[in-house]
């Protein structure tokens, strides 16, 4: 099997608006660097995203982002939104046999890029972000059952199902 680009269900899709709904401009971090992410803005968007779920009584896990990927890829989505202007900026929802996965999908100007804030839950760095070209290498290397988190992202960079 592969991953597949699908929905998730409604109760969910409205949370994740209601949640990038909820965020505001002064309470992303700065960015730092070409996609913007390093080890104080991924603490800072975690920090945001639990705080935000919480307010919002969105569930999430204690002490790890097993089962938060759909809400963290809404903070980067918005946090590319606002920061970038990268208004085509999408989470995508990928399931394999193993899991389903989110990430966002960055384009601007000419360029596609990936950012999952998340993908530490199989093993993976606490965030990966660049172009397809630039995460391959990495996203490879992650394996979520028998697939990889490249072939994902490959796939979702692709899509134009999206979540938000």
């Amino acid at each position: 099997m592969s991953w597949i680009v699908e929905n998730p269900p409604p109760l969910m899709v409205q949370n994740a608006f209601a949640l990038y709904n909820a965020t505001g401009a002064t309470e992303f971090p700065a960015p730092v660097g070409p996609w913007g992410i390093n080890d104080q803005v991924w603490n800072a968007l975690i920090a945001l995203m639990t705080a935000k779920c919480r307010t919002l009584s969105i569930p999430i896990a204690p002490n790890s982002l097993k089962g938060m990927c759909i809400w963290g890829s809404v903070i980067a989505a918005k946090f590319y939104v606002l920061k970038f202007a990268y208004i085509d900026s999408h989470v995508i929802r990928v399931r394999g046999t193993a899991s389903d996965h989110y990430f966002v999908v960055v384009k601007g100007g000419a360029q596609t890029g990936i950012c999952d804030i998340t993908c530490n839950q199989f093993g993976a760095p606490d965030f990966i972000a660049g172009t397809l070209k630039d995460v391959k290498g990495s996203a490879q290397k992650v394996k979520v059952g028998n697939l990889s988190l490249y072939d994902a992202y490959a796939l979702g960079a692709q899509s134009s199902t999206f979540v938000v």
